[in-house]
């Protein structure tokens, strides 16, 4: 916020306080009159009410001015970040650079590579349902593939490049203007590993350093409670020195969450020491953190009757704005081909734990239907409390009781496509992002899908790059 967006603020907020006061008509005549006139009972009562009125006139312009003067003094002084409200407003979706991340039915989001090498990426909004799309943030030297991206409502939003120089760009008005700041610590040695924001405030970050492995050999979370200006180191672990409530070390890790300034998860793959001194990797770990991240506790999922959740990976939980209702996927890759089955790259299922306890606890699980490829990317998100969905592979799945009950939805893909993301904006209305060629990200192409019949089937659009 610069000098003059906070002066605004001033005014704004002096002006409502000043229009809430009754002013009578000819209102300096009435006080001159009064003054002048006998002073009875009644009339005393009348001059109390319209002297008050004059004094918080005169108060509230005092106040402007002392506001705007004391600004103007102190126009050096970086100003205090005011917290903001907290939890993700309209679609939620997993903290990403999809195709498209809508906030209203009109108000929408990109992030985009704007070169044919990728090697800059750009922040797009558009605010008439995605008919015109503006860019309001160029960044240098970012990869597309590189970054995270949130975008709470229609006027803040995150966006986080982790190709060096990391850095976190964010804004409060609507993109007109944006903050950069650096990321944690300046140390050529950490390597950027997870990162979540809750506002455009309030964040954390996971950072590693050396390697054993798949692991990192340290592990630290930083904090930041005013957009990335300062930060602060909540917890440390080391491979060799692991606390029993601290950051997970032998783990494979792929999801930094949380739900709120408290609540948070941790989600990766489980690592285990081989006989001839080599890593594999088995089954999901998810740890729960109550404290912003300071302590961490693993937790347990129910198992999946029929299927065996070593062999799967887990994605971070997501979770309803402001509410303590939410879902965790579990995908189960390398399940052999039913008979008769077509050619495929893989079989899997997809096993989806759902909380309504804000997750100190998930229920039995409920599997969804084949889930081809095994490179499939899992994207979802919320429109309403009933209304969630699931899309990964060449799948989608739909429910609207609140996952009580999900449809499941086949959409003919080219051979070999896939979704790579999907966003709901309405029931009957989503973007999406087709991927076909190799599983191999550099080889695979990527081109922008839409649908206008809730996901049944899909057409290409064109959006902006």
């Amino acid at each position: 916020m610069n000098e003059m967006q906070a002066e605004e603020l001033v005014r704004e907020y002096v002006s409502a306080r000043r229009d809430s006061v009754h002013v009578p008509p000819n209102f300096p005549s009435r006080i001159l009159s009064t003054l002048t006139q006998s002073r009875l009972p009644s009339q005393r009562v009348g001059f109390g009410r319209e002297l008050l009125a004059a004094t918080a006139i005169i108060l509230t312009t005092a106040v402007l001015a002392g506001g705007i003067a004391w600004l103007r003094m102190h126009r050096n002084i970086s100003p205090a970040v005011t917290p903001e409200p907290t939890g993700q407003q309209g679609a939620l979706t997993y903290p990403s650079d999809g195709p498209v991340r809508f906030v209203s039915s009109q108000v929408g989001w990109r992030v985009a590579g704007q070169t044919p090498d990728g090697m800059q990426r750009r922040v797009y909004r558009t605010s008439d349902g995605g008919r015109n799309w503006q860019g309001v943030l160029t960044i240098p030297n970012g990869s597309l593939t590189a970054g995270w991206s949130w975008f709470f409502d229609d006027r803040r939003a995150v966006v986080v490049n982790t190709f060096r120089p990391a850095r976190i760009y964010r804004t409060i008005d609507g993109g007109a203007s944006w903050q950069a700041a650096a990321l944690p610590p300046a140390n050529p040695g950490l390597a950027l590993t997870a990162g979540y924001f809750i506002s455009t405030t309030d964040g954390w970050v996971l950072m590693g350093g050396g390697r054993i492995g798949a692991s990192f050999e340290a592990l630290s979370l930083y904090q930041t409670r005013d957009g990335g200006l300062h930060w602060s180191e909540v917890s440390h672990s080391t491979w060799r020195q692991a606390p029993s409530d601290g950051l997970p070390m032998t783990s494979y890790i792929t999801h930094l969450s949380f739900r709120d300034s408290s609540n948070g998860w941790i989600i990766g793959t489980k690592l285990e020491l081989r006989a001839d001194g080599g890593l594999s990797m088995s089954g999901p770990v998810i740890y729960l953190t109550r404290d912003g991240g300071h302590s961490w506790h693993a937790e347990e999922l129910a198992s999946a009757p029929g299927y065996n959740l070593a062999d799967g990976q887990a994605e971070a939980p997501l979770f309803l704005p402001g509410d303590t209702e939410g879902f965790l996927p579990v995908l189960i890759g390398g399940l052999p081909l039913p008979p008769g089955s077509p050619p495929r790259s893989g079989y899997g299922r997809m096993v989806l734990y759902v909380t309504r306890d804000g997750g100190q606890s998930w229920s039995s699980p409920a599997v969804l239907p084949v889930l081809p490829p095994t490179d499939a990317r899992i994207s979802g998100g919320f429109l309403s409390d009933s209304y969630w969905w699931l899309a990964g592979g060449q799948e989608i799945w739909v429910t609207q009781d609140a996952g009580k009950i999900w449809a499941h939805l086949r959409p003919q893909l080219p051979e070999g496509g896939r979704f790579g993301d999907v966003s709901f904006i309405a029931p009957n209305h989503a973007y999406g992002v087709l991927v076909t060629g190799p599983a191999t990200a550099a080889l695979a192409r990527a081109s922008n899908l839409e649908s206008i019949d809730g996901g049944a089937s899909w057409h290409s659009v064109e959006l902006p790059n």
